[in-house]
Protein backbone atom coordinates (compact mmCIF):
# COMPACT_ATOMS: atom_id res chain seq x y z
CA UNK A 1 0.00 0.00 0.00
CA UNK A 2 1.68 3.30 -1.21
CA UNK A 3 2.11 6.77 -0.15
CA UNK A 4 0.36 9.08 -2.71
CA UNK A 5 -0.14 12.55 -3.57
CA UNK A 6 -3.02 13.78 -3.49
CA UNK A 7 -4.38 17.09 -5.72
CA UNK A 8 -7.61 18.26 -7.95
CA UNK A 9 -6.02 20.20 -11.09
CA UNK A 10 -6.36 24.17 -10.45
CA UNK A 11 -7.93 24.33 -7.17
CA UNK A 12 -6.62 25.06 -3.78
CA UNK A 13 -7.95 23.60 -0.39
CA UNK A 14 -7.84 23.87 3.01
CA UNK A 15 -6.96 21.34 5.77
CA UNK A 16 -9.51 21.56 8.63
CA UNK A 17 -8.76 17.65 10.29
CA UNK A 18 -5.89 15.09 10.54
CA UNK A 19 -6.89 11.80 11.31
CA UNK A 20 -10.35 12.78 12.67
CA UNK A 21 -8.02 15.44 15.15
CA UNK A 22 -10.11 18.78 14.37
CA UNK A 23 -6.66 20.91 13.71
CA UNK A 24 -6.77 25.07 12.75
CA UNK A 25 -7.74 25.60 8.79
CA UNK A 26 -4.20 25.75 6.82
CA UNK A 27 -2.84 28.39 4.57
CA UNK A 28 -4.72 27.58 0.83
CA UNK A 29 -2.60 24.39 -0.70
CA UNK A 30 -2.73 22.21 -4.09
CA UNK A 31 -1.43 19.16 -2.75
CA UNK A 32 -1.22 16.76 0.30
CA UNK A 33 0.87 13.96 1.26
CA UNK A 34 -1.17 11.21 2.44
CA UNK A 35 0.61 8.19 3.94
CA UNK A 36 -1.07 4.42 4.31
CA UNK A 37 -3.96 4.33 6.62
CA UNK A 38 -3.90 8.35 7.03
CA UNK A 39 -6.95 10.18 6.61
CA UNK A 40 -7.34 14.56 6.25
CA UNK A 41 -10.62 16.57 6.05
CA UNK A 42 -10.47 18.90 3.37
CA UNK A 43 -12.42 22.09 2.35
CA UNK A 44 -12.23 23.09 -1.49
CA UNK A 45 -12.37 26.11 -2.35
CA UNK A 46 -14.91 25.56 -5.41
CA UNK A 47 -15.29 27.79 -8.88
CA UNK A 48 -17.86 30.19 -9.45
CA UNK A 49 -17.80 30.52 -12.90
CA UNK A 50 -17.08 27.73 -14.94
CA UNK A 51 -18.66 24.42 -16.87
CA UNK A 52 -15.60 22.68 -17.12
CA UNK A 53 -14.63 19.52 -15.76
CA UNK A 54 -11.32 18.75 -13.20
CA UNK A 55 -9.20 15.78 -12.47
CA UNK A 56 -9.13 15.37 -9.19
CA UNK A 57 -5.52 12.59 -8.42
CA UNK A 58 -3.85 10.10 -6.04
CA UNK A 59 -0.63 9.62 -7.29
CA UNK A 60 1.50 6.87 -5.75
CA UNK A 61 4.68 7.37 -4.62
CA UNK A 62 7.22 4.52 -5.17
CA UNK A 63 10.86 3.64 -5.05
CA UNK A 64 12.74 4.78 -2.13
CA UNK A 65 12.35 6.02 0.62
CA UNK A 66 8.74 5.28 -0.03
CA UNK A 67 8.46 1.69 -1.30
CA UNK A 68 11.61 -0.93 -2.12
CA UNK A 69 10.47 -0.98 -5.61
CA UNK A 70 10.28 2.13 -8.26
CA UNK A 71 6.65 1.77 -10.99
CA UNK A 72 9.46 2.21 -13.54
CA UNK A 73 11.03 -1.12 -13.07
CA UNK A 74 7.81 -2.01 -14.92
CA UNK A 75 5.27 -3.66 -12.68
CA UNK A 76 2.87 -5.50 -14.52
CA UNK A 77 -0.50 -3.77 -15.04
CA UNK A 78 0.49 -1.23 -12.79
CA UNK A 79 -0.70 2.01 -12.30
CA UNK A 80 0.46 4.49 -10.07
CA UNK A 81 -2.15 7.30 -10.51
CA UNK A 82 -6.08 7.26 -9.79
CA UNK A 83 -8.21 9.64 -11.18
CA UNK A 84 -11.32 10.95 -10.84
CA UNK A 85 -13.83 13.39 -12.07
CA UNK A 86 -14.91 17.22 -10.46
CA UNK A 87 -17.84 18.51 -12.89
CA UNK A 88 -19.19 21.97 -12.58
CA UNK A 89 -21.33 20.80 -15.14
CA UNK A 90 -23.34 17.52 -13.89
CA UNK A 91 -25.04 16.51 -17.81
CA UNK A 92 -21.37 16.55 -19.01
CA UNK A 93 -19.79 13.15 -20.03
CA UNK A 94 -16.38 14.17 -21.42
CA UNK A 95 -13.35 14.02 -19.53
CA UNK A 96 -11.24 16.68 -18.85
CA UNK A 97 -8.36 18.13 -20.41
CA UNK A 98 -6.74 20.03 -17.27
CA UNK A 99 -3.25 19.18 -16.07
CA UNK A 100 -1.51 18.98 -12.52
CA UNK A 101 -0.19 21.99 -11.13
CA UNK A 102 3.33 23.07 -11.69
CA UNK A 103 3.80 25.22 -8.52
CA UNK A 104 3.32 22.70 -5.47
CA UNK A 105 1.95 24.30 -2.53
CA UNK A 106 1.57 22.30 0.26
CA UNK A 107 1.88 21.78 4.40
CA UNK A 108 4.66 19.22 6.28
CA UNK A 109 3.05 16.69 8.34
CA UNK A 110 4.11 18.77 11.31
CA UNK A 111 3.11 22.18 10.55
CA UNK A 112 -0.35 21.43 11.47
CA UNK A 113 -1.96 23.15 15.06
CA UNK A 114 -4.55 21.52 16.66
CA UNK A 115 -7.78 23.29 17.31
CA UNK A 116 -7.06 22.57 21.01
CA UNK A 117 -3.56 22.62 21.71
CA UNK A 118 -1.92 20.27 24.36
CA UNK A 119 1.00 21.10 27.20
CA UNK A 120 2.49 18.32 28.16
CA UNK A 121 4.81 17.45 30.69
CA UNK A 122 8.76 18.05 30.02
CA UNK A 123 9.87 14.66 31.28
CA UNK A 124 7.68 11.11 30.82
CA UNK A 125 7.19 8.80 33.55
CA UNK A 126 7.81 5.88 30.80
CA UNK A 127 10.55 5.76 27.79
CA UNK A 128 10.32 3.21 25.46
CA UNK A 129 12.33 2.28 22.45
CA UNK A 130 10.76 -0.23 19.55
CA UNK A 131 13.48 -0.42 16.97
CA UNK A 132 12.33 -2.26 13.73
CA UNK A 133 13.82 -3.89 10.35
CA UNK A 134 12.85 -6.41 8.05
CA UNK A 135 14.84 -9.50 7.10
CA UNK A 136 14.64 -12.64 5.18
CA UNK A 137 12.40 -14.32 8.39
CA UNK A 138 10.20 -11.35 8.35
CA UNK A 139 9.62 -8.20 10.27
CA UNK A 140 11.61 -7.90 13.37
CA UNK A 141 11.50 -6.04 16.50
CA UNK A 142 13.63 -5.09 19.38
CA UNK A 143 12.18 -3.31 22.85
CA UNK A 144 14.97 -1.36 24.79
CA UNK A 145 17.92 -2.47 22.94
CA UNK A 146 17.20 -6.32 23.47
CA UNK A 147 17.61 -9.02 21.44
CA UNK A 148 15.16 -8.73 17.87
CA UNK A 149 12.06 -11.10 17.79
CA UNK A 150 9.59 -11.75 15.14
CA UNK A 151 5.76 -11.48 17.12
CA UNK A 152 4.25 -15.07 17.90
CA UNK A 153 0.80 -14.57 19.28
CA UNK A 154 0.59 -16.92 21.75
CA UNK A 155 -2.19 -19.51 21.81
CA UNK A 156 -4.13 -17.89 24.36
CA UNK A 157 -4.66 -14.19 23.71
CA UNK A 158 -2.42 -12.26 26.03
CA UNK A 159 -5.27 -9.96 27.15
CA UNK A 160 -6.41 -13.30 28.44
CA UNK A 161 -3.57 -14.53 29.96
CA UNK A 162 -3.14 -11.72 31.95
CA UNK A 163 -6.58 -11.01 33.52
CA UNK A 164 -5.91 -14.62 34.47
CA UNK A 165 -3.30 -12.87 36.77
CA UNK A 166 -0.22 -13.66 34.73
CA UNK A 167 2.20 -11.21 33.89
CA UNK A 168 3.74 -9.89 30.91
CA UNK A 169 7.22 -10.65 32.05
CA UNK A 170 5.44 -14.43 31.99
CA UNK A 171 5.01 -13.98 28.10
CA UNK A 172 7.39 -15.70 25.19
CA UNK A 173 10.03 -13.12 24.15
CA UNK A 174 8.30 -13.73 20.95
CA UNK A 175 5.18 -12.12 22.16
CA UNK A 176 6.94 -8.54 21.92
CA UNK A 177 5.56 -7.44 24.72
CA UNK A 178 6.17 -4.05 26.96
CA UNK A 179 4.01 -3.23 30.05
CA UNK A 180 3.06 0.32 30.56
CA UNK A 181 1.79 1.17 34.05
CA UNK A 182 -2.03 2.45 34.19
CA UNK A 183 -2.26 6.32 34.20
CA UNK A 184 1.28 7.43 33.20
CA UNK A 185 2.76 9.81 30.53
CA UNK A 186 3.95 6.93 28.27
CA UNK A 187 7.38 8.28 25.86
CA UNK A 188 7.53 5.80 22.76
CA UNK A 189 10.46 6.48 20.28
CA UNK A 190 10.09 4.24 17.32
CA UNK A 191 13.36 3.74 15.56
CA UNK A 192 13.39 2.21 11.73
CA UNK A 193 16.94 0.95 10.76
CA UNK A 194 15.99 0.64 6.80
CA UNK A 195 16.12 3.12 4.20
CA UNK A 196 12.35 2.92 3.62
CA UNK A 197 9.68 4.99 5.45
CA UNK A 198 6.92 3.57 7.94
CA UNK A 199 3.56 4.19 8.94
CA UNK A 200 2.74 3.14 11.92
CA UNK A 201 -0.50 2.62 14.00
CA UNK A 202 -1.29 1.86 17.62
CA UNK A 203 -4.44 0.35 18.31
CA UNK A 204 -7.11 2.71 20.54
CA UNK A 205 -4.70 5.67 21.34
CA UNK A 206 -3.99 9.24 19.19
CA UNK A 207 -0.50 10.06 20.45
CA UNK A 208 1.08 13.17 20.40
CA UNK A 209 3.86 13.33 17.53
CA UNK A 210 6.20 15.50 19.41
CA UNK A 211 9.99 14.22 17.60
CA UNK A 212 11.28 12.84 14.14
CA UNK A 213 14.36 12.74 12.48
CA UNK A 214 17.38 10.72 11.95
CA UNK A 215 19.84 10.50 14.88
CA UNK A 216 22.42 7.57 15.75
CA UNK A 217 21.36 5.02 17.92
CA UNK A 218 23.80 5.88 20.59
CA UNK A 219 22.03 9.16 20.46
CA UNK A 220 18.59 7.68 20.51
CA UNK A 221 19.28 5.21 23.69
CA UNK A 222 21.15 7.69 25.74
CA UNK A 223 18.43 10.49 24.69
CA UNK A 224 20.41 12.85 23.09
CA UNK A 225 17.89 14.55 20.47
CA UNK A 226 16.54 17.44 19.61
CA UNK A 227 14.02 19.46 22.24
CA UNK A 228 10.55 17.76 21.87
CA UNK A 229 7.91 19.90 20.81
CA UNK A 230 5.38 19.52 24.30
CA UNK A 231 3.28 22.40 23.32
CA UNK A 232 0.96 22.25 20.39
CA UNK A 233 2.05 18.82 18.85
CA UNK A 234 -0.27 17.04 16.70
CA UNK A 235 -1.68 14.01 18.01
CA UNK A 236 -1.94 11.60 15.13
CA UNK A 237 -3.61 8.01 14.54
CA UNK A 238 -1.18 6.95 12.16
CA UNK A 239 2.42 8.76 11.84
CA UNK A 240 5.36 8.58 9.43
CA UNK A 241 8.60 7.09 11.00
CA UNK A 242 11.74 8.16 8.42
CA UNK A 243 13.98 6.55 6.35
CA UNK A 244 17.20 5.92 7.85
CA UNK A 245 20.74 8.17 5.88
CA UNK A 246 22.31 6.18 3.95
CA UNK A 247 26.22 6.18 3.06
CA UNK A 248 27.07 6.29 -0.76
CA UNK A 249 26.75 2.04 -0.59
CA UNK A 250 22.70 2.59 0.21
CA UNK A 251 23.86 1.34 3.70
CA UNK A 252 22.50 2.80 6.92
CA UNK A 253 24.46 5.50 9.20
CA UNK A 254 21.96 7.35 10.91
CA UNK A 255 18.32 5.65 11.91
CA UNK A 256 15.01 7.31 11.45
CA UNK A 257 12.98 8.03 14.55
CA UNK A 258 9.72 9.62 15.18
CA UNK A 259 8.99 10.40 19.25
CA UNK A 260 5.37 9.58 20.44
CA UNK A 261 3.80 10.58 23.83
CA UNK A 262 0.22 9.47 25.35
CA UNK A 263 -1.20 8.49 28.61
CA UNK A 264 -1.71 4.97 29.40
CA UNK A 265 -5.13 4.92 30.87
CA UNK A 266 -6.79 2.74 28.62
CA UNK A 267 -6.49 -1.02 29.91
CA UNK A 268 -6.12 -3.83 27.35
CA UNK A 269 -3.28 -4.96 25.34
CA UNK A 270 -2.89 -3.37 22.34
CA UNK A 271 -1.03 -3.88 19.02
CA UNK A 272 1.47 -1.25 17.60
CA UNK A 273 2.46 -2.11 13.65
CA UNK A 274 2.86 -1.08 10.51
CA UNK A 275 -0.08 0.19 8.40
CA UNK A 276 1.27 -1.17 4.83
CA UNK A 277 -0.77 -4.41 4.37
CA UNK A 278 2.32 -6.88 3.33
CA UNK A 279 4.45 -5.35 6.66
CA UNK A 280 1.83 -6.82 8.54
CA UNK A 281 1.64 -9.95 7.32
CA UNK A 282 5.26 -10.65 7.83
CA UNK A 283 4.30 -9.32 11.03
CA UNK A 284 6.25 -6.03 11.87
CA UNK A 285 4.18 -5.64 15.18
CA UNK A 286 4.53 -5.73 18.76
CA UNK A 287 1.87 -5.34 21.50
CA UNK A 288 1.47 -3.09 24.71
CA UNK A 289 0.09 -4.84 27.61
CA UNK A 290 -1.54 -1.41 29.20
CA UNK A 291 -2.83 -1.49 32.97
CA UNK A 292 -1.61 -4.91 33.89
CA UNK A 293 -2.54 -4.39 37.60
CA UNK A 294 -6.21 -3.00 36.54
CA UNK A 295 -6.55 -6.05 33.89
CA UNK A 296 -5.79 -8.48 36.87
CA UNK A 297 -8.13 -6.86 39.13
CA UNK A 298 -10.88 -6.75 36.74
CA UNK A 299 -10.46 -10.30 35.87
CA UNK A 300 -11.56 -12.38 32.85
CA UNK A 301 -15.15 -11.83 34.32
CA UNK A 302 -14.95 -7.84 32.98
CA UNK A 303 -15.06 -9.40 29.18
CA UNK A 304 -18.06 -11.00 27.18
CA UNK A 305 -18.52 -14.12 27.06
CA UNK A 306 -18.52 -13.87 22.97
CA UNK A 307 -14.83 -12.24 23.50
CA UNK A 308 -14.01 -15.25 25.72
CA UNK A 309 -15.16 -18.23 23.90
CA UNK A 310 -13.10 -16.28 20.74
CA UNK A 311 -9.87 -16.19 23.45
CA UNK A 312 -10.60 -19.94 24.37
CA UNK A 313 -11.20 -21.00 20.79
CA UNK A 314 -14.38 -21.74 21.41
CA UNK A 315 -16.25 -21.91 17.86
CA UNK A 316 -19.31 -22.08 19.33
Amino acid sequence: MAPFDFSIDDHEFQVIAADGEPVEPTKPINSIFINAGQRYDIVVEAKNDTQESFWMRAKGLTGLPWLARSAATGLPGFNDEGLAIVRYNVVSTSEPTTEQCEDIVTVNKFDFTRATPAVLPTTPSDRSIVQFNITRLGGVISLDGGEYNILRIPDQPPLLTISNGSTTADLPDSANARALEYGKHIEVVVVNSMNEQHPFHLHSHVPWVVGSGQASEEDIYNNNLPPSKLEGAMSRDVYTVPPCNTDEGGHCVDVGYIILRFTADNPGVWMMHCHIDWHMDIVLAMIFVEGETELQAKGPDAFSSSLLSVCKGDST
